[in-house]
């Protein structure tokens, strides 16, 4: 799996920052990202659903991942010694995509 800018700058598009400290990030994820889903059975989004979950959980700096659906949110925990924070932070706000999908690209090769 590689991860394109395309797809980062899409994901990223449907979040909003809701609390970030060093470690410990939370965003919450718009309703509007169910338009990426149209034509997908219920199955089908659950699975993908677990596959994303478990790959970002796979990655090399992150600790844990807990998707809240009832309000919609993510929670992730990483190692801001490998991720810092200012990564996170670039990133929500569309800045240095292109840095971010090399370094995902990166972590998902060393986590396979």
């Amino acid at each position: 799996m590689e991860i394109t800018t395309k797809d980062v700058l899409r994901v990223i598009s449907y979040c909003s920052l809701i609390h970030h400290i060093n470690g410990r990030l939370r965003v919450r994820v718009s309703p509007s990202i169910k338009k990426e889903l149209n034509g997908f059975s219920k199955a089908e989004i659950e699975s993908y659903g677990h596959e994303i979950k478990s790959a970002i959980e796979n990655f090399s700096g992150i600790k844990n991942v807990k998707v809240n659906k009832k309000v919609a949110s993510v929670t992730i925990e990483y190692d801001s010694e490998i991720l810092p924070k200012s990564f996170w932070d670039d990133l929500l706000n569309g800045k240095n995509a292109d840095e971010a999908v090399v370094k995902f690209n990166q972590l998902i090769k060393e986590s396979a």
